[in-house]
């Protein structure tokens, strides 16, 4: 799809994210009744519009080279625990701990984290290299998947949320 802008509901709401960090250099909660809010909101738009869950997207999952929002701390997760987007879990186990890939490799493994991220939505070619548009786009899916491991290098945890996220969209569209 292109043109996401015509075709899509935005909810906007206030946070000072990037722009405005805490003192300590952390991003601004959200504020619970501000999530209520959203809750509350989008769940009233999930009852009369058929939108799949997979099409519950930040700037960030759209445009990860323009926009960083809603951010890091955004709760994701807790939405999804109310039944808006997807939230596959993944366990965090020793064995998804390693090198993994970064900007600079090539090959199919390359290749294949790409076309996953593609089956997700993510506006990227699978070239087989491991380039910076292919760092700003798993930095943009660590800003919403594993808010924990922000560095645009796809670690095995990484790579594993990949692998469950496009699972989750792949089984939504059966």
């Amino acid at each position: 799809h292109t043109d996401l802008n015509s075709h899509s509901i935005g909810i906007e709401i206030v946070n000072g994210g990037h722009d405005v960090p805490l003192p300590s250099g952390d991003l601004p909660p959200f504020a619970d009744a501000q999530m209520a809010s959203v809750v509350s909101l989008a769940t009233d738009i999930l009852s009369r519009h058929a939108i799949p869950q997979s099409r519950i997207v930040g700037h960030s999952d759209i445009a990860p080279a323009r926009k960083r929002d809603p951010g890091e701390a955004f709760p994701w997760e807790m939405l999804a625990e109310a039944g808006i987007g997807l939230w596959p879990s993944v366990p965090d186990h020793d064995l998804l701990r390693g090198v993994g890939l970064s900007r600079g490799d090539t090959g199919d493994a390359v290749t294949r984290l790409q076309e996953a991220l593609q089956s997700i939505g993510y506006a990227i070619e699978p070239t087989g290299t491991y380039d910076a548009d292919t760092d700003l786009v798993v930095m943009a899916f660590q800003r919403r998947w594993v808010q924990e491991r922000l560095t645009g290098d796809a670690d095995w945890m990484t790579i594993a949320k990949i692998v469950a996220v496009a699972e989750a969209v792949t089984a939504e569209t059966l």
